[in-house]
């Protein structure tokens, strides 16, 4: 699934669009719109105001407070490309711009959607800070994991505890931290928690940098590959020497996802 980092890259590489009039919008597939505040016709003669990112989802202005968000689910791609090249099968939306280009939502196994909005922030009341702001601190991180027996890496999936962070990166964070994903979370140290808020920051900004992480259906608002996958440490190397130490990565499974450690490095 994408990530912040991935849905980051994305969202930059969509914005030299901004400033475009919309010629037209074709439903191919119309039950991958979740929420309808308005038709999609709506959007026709609205110009692309900006693109933002909220956790995982990408979230469009368009004039008149028409938003349109997008989550990409487990598969999904949303891209430009020029209106001459030919769309792809499993294309579902498609959002013309003047000048010859479209915006393109592709998604094979359609976990994803497109929410027409006018007020996006109510889809994400229950979402968690952005792991970038200031609001993402040790203090908070405390006051949340307080108590808790879950494992840290179940917590950093919970969207409701930081935004954006799914099973790539929690792993790649967790090495970076040295702690083990199977620890309970209450059982951080003030020092350790300082730590992961500081590596969080560092992993995600390693992994926008190299433009996101594809293994098989992942592409940037180009629908161009990313490259953090040749600088994973963690992350689907089981069994492969730690960049660190040598010894093996080995692979657990919690809440029935896998995960990825070094038994030396992570405690």
């Amino acid at each position: 699934m994408p990530e912040l980092p991935e849905v980051e890259t994305i969202k930059r590489s969509l914005e030299p669009v901004c400033g475009r009039r919309v010629v037209e919008v074709i439903e191919v597939n119309p039950v991958v719109v979740k929420r309808r505040d308005f038709s999609a016709s709506s959007l026709v003669g609205c110009v692309l105001k900006q693109v933002a990112r909220r956790g995982k989802y990408l979230v469009l202005e368009f004039d008149e407070d028409h938003f349109m968000v997008v989550h990409l689910g487990m598969s999904g791609r949303f891209y430009r490309m020029a209106s001459s090249e030919e769309r792809a099968k499993h294309t579902h939306f498609i959002v013309k711009l003047k000048a010859g280009e479209e915006l393109r939502y592709w998604d094979p196994r359609r976990f994803g959607g497109v929410w027409l909005v006018s007020k996006p922030a109510e889809l994400f009341t229950a979402l968690g800070p952005e792991p970038f702001t200031d609001d993402f601190c040790q203090e908070y991180l405390q006051e949340r994991f307080h108590g808790r027996k879950a494992a840290i890496k179940s917590l950093l999936l919970d969207q409701s505890v930081v935004a954006g962070i799914g099973n790539i990166y929690a792993d790649e964070i967790l090495f970076a931290a040295g702690i083990h994903p199977a620890r309970p979370a209450g059982s951080l140290s003030a020092e350790e928690l300082e730590r992961l808020c500081k590596v969080t920051g560092e992993v995600l900004g390693r992994g926008i940098d190299c433009r996101g992480t594809t293994f098989r259906d992942y592409r940037d608002g180009n629908n161009e590959r990313g490259g953090f996958q040749d600088f994973l440490t963690v992350y689907s190397r089981e069994g492969e020497p730690c960049t660190v130490c040598g010894q093996q990565i080995c692979r657990i499974k919690l809440g029935g996802r896998s995960s990825h450690y070094c038994p030396c490095c992570q405690k």
